[in-house]
């Protein structure tokens, strides 16, 4: 659950979005005590407006268009914003952030780090973000493109985060930091920012390339370092690649976080009755959860009904799904760890492997499954908690970390 504000006009404004379960009246009670004790402590603080002035000397040229594309992503009028406002006080959030880096990227030619920018969500520092692109000057243990680094840089021990279909580094944010916590300052995590890497790939390209690219970005990062890969949804799958490639010199511990068979659940005809087949015999064995649509659409994406026509050909993630059906899943040298959804496994209808999401454990070195009470879209945000608890414990013992120090997985 996520309480959105905005300050429009002088007077706050609120949303919440959820999930179907989360509307009931004592969450919301406690998510509005959270934001009032939250409010209190704000007031205490210095005037959020005294910032530089607007015309400073020697002022970025880029500082007028970026006005224009903030204000589009802004639900604030322009003149109550003040000369530094702040991105989510003026009615923004994670996904207009998203939407806004695609605008100046389309404009100005730059990209930013949506993490990087969320972090401080200040003009200001969108500014510093835009000329730090326009003149790089990468520090020697600076993250490589295309990744989002949690934690110390020069961590002798590294978590690596792959997110699912369509997936930013930004949307793992939360799911990260709550790895990397507990782990203290020898553990960091390194989100990949997926959706940029799979849309720069050419016209003919599509698994091949992509693991390519990831195999580059593990390099660069140190395989001696990668302590666990973990993936959501579809990155679980590209995790399992990652793995295989690797062979028995470097074997991290894999984690699938709600990751399925491709085989298993492709769009096909056959697929589609069989599975209203298998749920309409489970509904008079009992009433299935409430699953929304949006999470069902997210395991099982449909290529063809959510990319739009493209003249040219299939798009880059049609091509990913497609090459992903046909790709082995085995990695004998691993130990995998899986971390299902329990409330979206109803909706897969699987009659094969149903308690392993498709999987033969006989591929892998050893197969260890976690069933948390959750829908697939809350794991890496509602569940993330829960989630980092089985991940941490994990890699706890493969690094030989403080096991005591570390919450055991539920």
């Amino acid at each position: 659950m996520t309480l959105h504000a905005a300050l429009i006009a002088g007077q706050i404004r609120l949303s919440i979005e959820a999930v179907n379960e989360a509307f009931d009246s004592g969450a919301i009670q406690k998510l509005f005590e959270a934001f009032e004790s939250r409010l209190q402590a704000l007031t205490q603080a210095s005037d959020l407006r005294e910032q530089v002035p607007h015309h400073a000397p020697g002022r970025s040229p880029d500082v007028d268009p970026l006005r224009s594309i903030w204000q589009r992503w802004t639900s604030t009028d322009a003149a109550a914003q003040g000369a530094d406002p702040d991105f989510l006080l003026c009615g923004g959030s994670s996904l207009s952030a998203i939407r806004m880096s695609t605008q100046i990227k389309q404009q100005l030619g730059v990209s930013i780090q949506v993490g990087d920018f969320l972090a401080q969500p200040r003009f200001s520092h969108l500014v510093a973000l835009i000329d730090k692109a326009r003149h790089p000057t990468r520090a020697p243990h600076a993250p490589p493109p295309h990744l989002h680094l949690v934690g110390n840089p020069q961590a002798p021990h590294l978590t690596l985060l792959i997110p699912g279909y369509r997936g930013f580094a930004v949307g793992m944010l939360q799911l990260a930091q709550k790895i990397q916590a507990p782990l203290g300052a020898d553990h960091a995590v390194a989100i990949v920012d997926l959706e940029p890497m799979v849309q720069a790939l050419g016209a003919h390209e599509g698994l091949p390339a992509l693991e390519q690219q990831l195999t580059g970005l593990v390099q660069s990062l140190g395989l001696e370092r990668l302590a666990c890969m973990a993936g959501f949804s579809l990155g679980g799958q590209l995790a399992l690649r990652l793995a295989r490639q690797m062979g028995p010199a470097h074997t991290p511990m894999v984690c699938l976080l709600d990751t399925y068979v491709p085989s298993a659940i492709a769009d096909t005809l056959a697929r589609r009755l069989t599975a209203k087949l298998v749920r309409a015999g489970l509904r008079w064995l009992h009433t299935p959860p409430a699953v929304t649509a949006q999470s069902v659409m997210v395991v099982m994406p449909d290529a063809q009904a959510q990319d739009a026509p493209n003249p040219s050909g299939p798009s880059p993630w049609a091509r990913l799904l497609k090459d992903l059906e046909s790709a082995p899943c085995a990695a004998p040298h691993h130990h995998v760890w899986l971390i299902q959804a329990a409330h979206t496994l109803w909706f897969t209808a699987l009659l094969r492997r149903r308690g392993t999401n498709g999987f033969d454990g006989s591929l892998f070195k050893s197969l260890d499954v976690y069933r948390l009470p959750a829908q697939h879209l809350e794991l890496p945000k509602g569940a993330c908690g829960m989630v980092a608890s089985v991940v941490t414990h994990g890699i706890a013992q493969a690094t030989s970390h403080n096991v005591e120090a570390v919450a055991p997985p539920p």
